[in-house]
């Protein structure tokens, strides 16, 4: 792929990107409305990983099966009509519905199409760093929609007419640069040497424990703190929490798309891991003998953003790097699903939890994901600088 058409592809998916971060934080900030009631956040909460997950399910296989470009165009499709009922809609259930078929679409059908697509037409020397670039606009998204609820806390409609316009202004551009792109060559020639598309590739231990392990981590920490830790514990700060831990997470992104290239994977993930540990840790030991020291929570959380946002770069990274092209995508949602479910499990597990015992639960999945960045820095497979084939060949061999 040309220069061009390479920044082409990145400006477009970090749109996408950021719609996604958007969205699934509005889920969150809209539990504040006068229209949603209590009883009903969990289910609010809920709909959008669940979706996401069946999103994975059904367009990422299809991803596989009938291009990356072609369930790229759909995703935006199915979206749109999401967003629109989203808008329209003061009926609680409707809202939810949208919220559904919005996470759908462009989180769970389309990131494993994006993913595998940016793997499979980006040189081996830049492919990390942008993938890095890409994920952290689905931090930037979350930024805004923390910055809209709280400049216009008082008026829903204010906040629908302020979602409305990041559309408008958005998805046009995402819409028309998906349709000049060329479809993957590498799926294209995989097509046409006859092999089965959409096939789950059966992976060696290393590789399957560790992509578990840090996909449970990555997305229930990220996903418990950033969206349900404040409606469920501190209902008037969830902006502001949204708000500094996804500040943190950019600035993660930052320094992983200065560092993706420079320093080995599995170092760089299991130092992450160290550190993210140590940051949830402290969050909870200021908890217990601090509770009232609200500046000491926020900065430990903008901090434990930096480890979180580089953990799920990375993940995002070598899953994408670390699967045969005929069974990317495919791959890349069954990793990604377990750990939805997991999530959306955890979301009414901890609903009954003190905040004491949620952060105790997000410190033993930080330390589930330290095990696994510690078995693949020591059996894993080094991702960085190696071609897309050659580490096909690598890990499975003429499969």
């Amino acid at each position: 792929m040309d220069r061009l058409t390479s920044y082409l592809a990145i400006t477009g998916f970090s749109i996408s990107l950021f719609l996604w971060g958007f969205t699934l934080a509005s889920s969150s900030l809209i539990t504040a409305w006068p229209i949603i009631p209590k009883y009903a956040y969990s289910y609010l909460l809920a709909t959008p990983p669940l979706s996401l997950l069946l999103g994975n399910l059904v367009m990422g296989r299809l991803a596989d099966v009938i291009g990356r470009k072609t369930m790229l165009i759909s995703g935006l499709i199915i979206y749109s009509i999401g967003t629109i009922i989203v808008l329209l809609s003061n009926f609680w259930p409707l809202i939810t519905l949208g919220l559904g078929l919005v996470m759908f679409s462009i989180a769970g059908g389309d990131e494993p199409a994006v993913l595998s697509y940016l793997s499979e037409t980006l040189g081996k020397n830049v492919r990390g760093k942008w993938i890095l670039f890409v994920s952290n606009f689905a931090n930037i998204g979350p930024i805004f929609a923390a910055v809209f609820f709280l400049l216009l806390n008082t008026s829903m409609f204010e906040q629908k007419l302020a979602i409305g316009i990041t559309f408008l202004l958005s998805l046009p551009l995402a819409f028309l640069i998906r349709f000049k792109l060329p479809e993957s060559e590498r799926w294209v020639e995989v097509k046409s040497s006859g092999k089965k598309l959409g096939r789950l590739v059966k992976m060696n231990w290393v590789v399957l424990f560790t992509l578990l392990s840090i996909a449970l981590t990555t997305i229930l920490t990220y996903g418990l703190i950033a969206w349900v830790v404040g409606p469920f514990f501190y209902p008037k700060q969830t902006p502001w929490i949204i708000l500094v831990y996804n500040v943190g997470d950019v600035a993660g992104g930052l320094i992983g798309f200065g560092i993706a290239e420079m320093i080995s994977r599995r170092v760089i993930n299991a130092i992450s891991y160290i550190l993210g540990t140590l940051t949830i840790g402290l969050i909870l030991l200021q908890l217990l003998y601090l509770p009232s020291n609200i500046g000491l929570f926020y900065s430990l959380l903008f901090f434990n953003g930096i480890f979180s946002q580089l953990t799920w770069g990375l993940r995002l990274t070598i899953e994408s790097e670390v699967f045969p092209t005929y069974s990317r995508a495919t791959s890349i949602s069954f990793i990604r699903s377990f750990a939805w479910f997991a999530y959306v499990l955890s979301i009414f597990f901890t609903q009954s939890f003190t905040s004491i015992q949620f952060m105790e639960y997000t410190l033993g999945l930080w330390a589930l994901g330290l095990i696994g960045s510690v078995v693949w820095l020591f059996r894993g497979v080094e991702t960085k600088g190696v071609g897309i084939d050659e580490l096909e060949m690598k890990i499975y061999g003429n499969s």
